[in-house]
């Protein structure tokens, strides 16, 4: 059969951009190659877009509390963050934008911005958000702002740098993905843990059983050392079984201004039962101890144990129980040589999806008259209050 010359050139341009649209159309728009066989293999699925990995979350809560002593100053002594009496707070309002990375190999980033007039002006870290001459704080606290990378070691060794919330202890500093069973926080977490630290952490999971972290940061809430010397940090978390936790941490180096000799250690054991049901308990122990700041420039110490019980009575609505003790025999950590006792009763209430009401019901009890009363004076060895607190979380 004879061709025409003229339809040479033709077939040649159409055979062109045939090729050019199958460059110019996206994957999933092209035909699917044939197997051997004449069965149509599926084109791969196109990769996410670099904005569909990073999730936006927020939390709202705020607060009244009431002192049922009355205390002139108007505030409640020895808490963290219901400080404030018989004044409605905003207690803090968070934005936490994040890409996670779980993965050997991948790289993310968190970011935990806070405002309100409770939280951030207790976890401003001193050369941030807080003035490291005087020690004020502002509404405002950047809480973490971490960079993180998987390195493709084992089972992917978890590298941050940056600010991060400690470690330490039980009790969240609250937010979208961390919430306590009470309002109030224990005298373990105000008196006696740091809130976050500024550095260097690497953490790694040898088994479901086994992991451990190491810390190298500037300190107890510090985002500028404020001496020649850094902290250390170590942890070991043990799972043992199904609902059993049990974790140790370390932090040992030296925290007064200008000075790298006084070492401040701090060991905290913790232990988590949650088996699935409508219970849970936890108990959490603290040891303390700080060189030069006795008499004569002795060690002192503090100690602290606190207790907890959780009942879930139905989706809708919860009870938490905590009795906690907390020992500061030198007095270095409340001012005062005493012992502090504490009893916390706390009601929760689900009313709809993020939605979620609770009451704390606390006394707090010292061996000292170190509570005020009415008329300003320091008469009370018990602090009674109640605390109705509403959050959101999205």
């Amino acid at each position: 059969m004879s061709v025409s010359r003229h339809s040479l050139p033709v077939r040649a341009a159409a055979a062109a951009l045939a090729g050019l649209l199958r460059l110019a159309l996206p994957a999933s728009a092209q035909p699917a190659p044939a197997a051997p066989n004449g069965v149509p293999v599926p084109a791969p699925a196109p990769a996410p877009a670099w904005y569909e990995a990073i999730s936006l979350n927020a939390f709202v809560s705020a607060s009244w509390g009431v002192n049922l002593n009355r205390p002139a100053s108007g505030t409640n002594a020895y808490r963290a963050f219901d400080v404030e009496d018989r004044s409605i707070q905003l207690d803090v309002a968070s934005l936490v934008v994040q890409k996670k990375a779980e993965k050997p190999g991948e790289a993310g980033f968190r970011l935990d911005a806070l405002a309100g007039s409770s939280v951030p002006g207790v976890t401003a870290a001193s050369g941030l958000f807080r003035d490291p001459e005087t020690g004020d704080a502002g509404d405002f606290d950047l809480l973490q702002a971490f960079v993180r990378w998987v390195a493709p070691l084992g089972s992917g060794l978890r590298l941050d740098a940056g600010k991060f919330v400690t470690s330490v202890g039980l009790e969240p500093i609250e937010g979208p993905d961390a919430r306590g069973d009470h309002a109030t926080h224990s005298f373990l977490f105000t008196l006696s843990e740091p809130s976050t630290h500024t550095g260097l952490k690497a953490g790694y999971a040898f088994s479901d059983l086994l992991a451990a972290e190491l810390l190298l940061v500037n300190g107890w809430d510090d985002a500028q050392d404020r001496n020649g010397a850094k902290t250390v940090g170590a942890g070991l978390t043990v799972t043992p079984g199904a609902g059993w936790t049990l974790a140790a941490n370390l932090l040992h180096g030296p925290e007064q201004e200008g000075n790298d000799a006084d070492d401040r250690s701090l060991v905290s054991v913790t232990a988590r039962l949650e088996p699935g049901g409508a219970l849970r308990a936890a108990v959490s122990l603290d040891w303390g101890r700080e060189e030069g700041l006795a008499e004569g420039g002795a060690a002192a110490s503090w100690w602290g144990v606190a207790g907890y019980v959780g009942w879930e009575l139905s989706p809708a609505f919860a009870v938490g129980l905590r009795g906690e003790h907390f020992d500061d025999a030198d007095g270095v950590r409340t001012g005062t040589a005493q012992r502090l006792v504490g009893l916390t009763f706390t009601p929760t209430v689900t009313l709809g999806s993020g939605f979620v009401v609770r009451a704390d019901l606390r006394v707090d009890v010292s061996d000292e008259e170190v509570f005020e009363d009415e008329d300003g004076l320091f008469t009370q060895k018990r602090q009674p209050t109640i605390l109705l607190n509403a959050l959101y979380v999205f």
